[in-house]
């Protein structure tokens, strides 16, 4: 199967693979997700958990007109056919490899254009407000949100959503989490819904102050955490919430 791998700071290249599971895995180095950010049958093979696992940057997904960069692809992913009378993966044209073998900053531009229809086709404007912003920041990938998209309790499912965007949790640990939510309440081991607004205050605190907040539940009281670095931020940090 021809395809263009595509790796950080490099220009996209055509390679072959045999079209076995394993061989989509290695070019990517790990679990795959595609998206389908074209117009063209052209599915984006990418590592499922390349931000999770702190894979390098590779190509900025920027706004068609402004130019503004509103996420990164992370890791080296590759492209290839995604022919719609068919489940499997094929070949590139050579037609289409020419077209898709862009530099950095077209390629960015074209996978920019494509947000809205990546959001549509996935069903991702159904979900939470706060856990499209954390999409939107790039905080989240779109397997973490079709995983969380099985998870019927809003507030359960922006609360799972801020512990993926902090890496507590991985696309098959929320897939866990839904199926156990799924099969019974009583089964709900793994994890304690909590009030939907608490959620709410530590998103809105943590973007206020520019920092990590968390509130941590007890059986008795509960505690408000304020993450900083050192004692200049700190004095930043109550300067804002104006204690002297």
């Amino acid at each position: 199967m021809r395809i263009l791998f595509v790796e950080p700071n490099a220009e996209p290249r055509a390679i072959e693979i045999d079209g076995s599971l394993a061989s989509m895995q290695a070019p990517v180095g790990g679990l795959i997700e595609a998206v389908y950010p074209f117009e063209d049958p052209v599915a984006l093979i990418c590592n499922d958990e390349g931000k999770l696992t702190g894979l390098p940057q590779n190509r900025p997904l920027k706004h068609p007109e402004t130019g503004e960069i509103y996420d990164t692809v992370c890791g080296p992913f590759f492209l290839c056919s995604a022919p719609s009378d068919s489940e499997n993966f094929e070949s590139l044209s050579e037609e289409l490899i020419e077209k898709y073998n862009m530099t950095q900053d077209q390629l960015s531009k074209a996978l920019g254009k494509a947000r809205s229809s990546i959001a549509n086709s996935l069903g991702l404007l159904t979900l939470p407000v706060g856990v499209r912003d954390l999409l939107a920041d790039g905080k989240l990938s779109a397997g973490h949100c079709k995983a969380l998209k099985m998870i019927k309790d809003p507030a359960l499912m922006t609360e799972i959503a801020v512990r993926a965007a902090d890496g507590e949790l991985s696309v098959r640990s929320i897939e866990a989490i839904a199926k156990r939510e799924a099969k019974s309440e009583e089964e709900q081991t793994m994890i304690k819904p909590r009030m939907a607004y608490y959620t709410e205050v530590e998103m809105s605190l943590t973007e206020a102050l520019g920092t990590k907040v968390k509130i941590c539940e007890g059986k008795k009281t509960n505690t408000l955490q304020i993450a900083f670095e050192d004692k200049d931020q700190l004095e930043g940090i109550l300067r804002l919430m104006a204690v002297k």
